[in-house]
């Protein structure tokens, strides 16, 4: 049995359901998730996990979206120390609990990153599924299966006006869209063919525009990208939810593409840039969307 602590970011979670749908399920999987994902899970379409995977909840005192001894920021607070703690004690419970010994199962974190604070924190070596290179591609590595050539169909209708939303926000500050960049993507709502809308987390943006739509929860979030017909998106989770509900998506970055995040279709089609490249996007638009 293979047991996958799920402790990161909401995009690391999303990746990990995108990329085993297409595991030969030669393995039967332990999946323990923080409870900080539980709401995005639950949002999601059903039938997204495999039935050779089990899945369970577990209260690890997360706070800020991610645990926090793989941030830098909070690496050295209170917040990791009681962080880490609870997995500790977690741990023990589980394997005493599930009659499970060291060595007949295999332990795995989903990043490299900090795995030697957490090995130290139980006495047993954790394994980490990524480590370098696309997140994406050592997933499906780990699964032991190719990712697909093409998941995401862009085929908009002539005639038809296609929706487009815009979601500047992410976790992270550094990534959301400057003002400047959403003024510019505001004017494209004036070009024919195009129904332009922004989506705004209500806890990120005090203002809005006449084009803003508010969503509050994951819920809303999936609705809304599902109801779009190209969504053009931060380094954020939205790319990833874009990818596992088959949107095309446009990613933007603010000054270096991290490539170890792109998504396979983003990725494959060229579709993604950084602010000051924005005119990439326009191109597009102009030539894919309407003049």
């Amino acid at each position: 049995m293979r047991t996958i602590f799920f402790l990161r970011s909401y995009g690391d979670f999303i990746i990990a359901v995108y990329t085993i749908q297409f595991s030969p399920g030669n393995h039967e999987y332990r999946w323990i998730v923080s409870k900080h994902l539980e709401a995005l899970f639950a949002s999601l379409p059903k039938n997204y996990i495999p039935p050779k995977v089990t899945i369970e909840f577990a209260n690890f005192k997360i706070t800020h979206g991610i645990f926090a001894g793989f941030t830098n920021r909070f690496l050295f607070s209170m917040h990791t120390v009681k962080q880490f703690m609870a997995f500790k004690k977690f741990f023990l419970t589980y394997c005493k609990t599930q009659v499970l010994t060291y060595s007949t199962n295999i332990f795995f974190l989903e990043q490299q990153k900090r795995a030697l604070i957490f090995s130290l924190c139980i006495g047993k070596k954790m394994q980490a599924i990524c480590n370098r290179g696309n997140v994406y591609e050592q997933y499906a590595s780990f699964w032991n299966t190719p990712l697909p050539k093409q998941q995401v169909h862009f085929n908009f209708h002539q005639g038809k006006s296609v929706a487009v939303l815009v979601f500047p926000g992410s976790r992270k500050k550094s990534k959301r869209f400057p003002e400047p960049i959403v003024h510019f993507l505001n004017e494209v709502n004036f070009r024919n063919g195009v129904t332009l809308n922004i989506a705004r987390f209500e806890k990120e943006y005090n203002s809005l525009t006449e084009n803003s739509i508010v969503y509050k929860n994951f819920s809303e979030l999936i609705q809304l990208i599902q109801s779009a017909d190209f969504i053009v998106a931060a380094d954020s989770v939205v790319a990833h939810l874009s990818l596992l509900l088959g949107k095309p998506h446009w990613i933007m970055y603010p000054d270096k593409v991290n490539e170890d995040w792109l998504t396979p279709f983003a990725k494959a089609s060229g579709w993604y840039c950084c602010f000051n490249e924005h005119h990439k996007l326009e191109y597009f638009l102009d030539q894919n969307i309407g003049a």
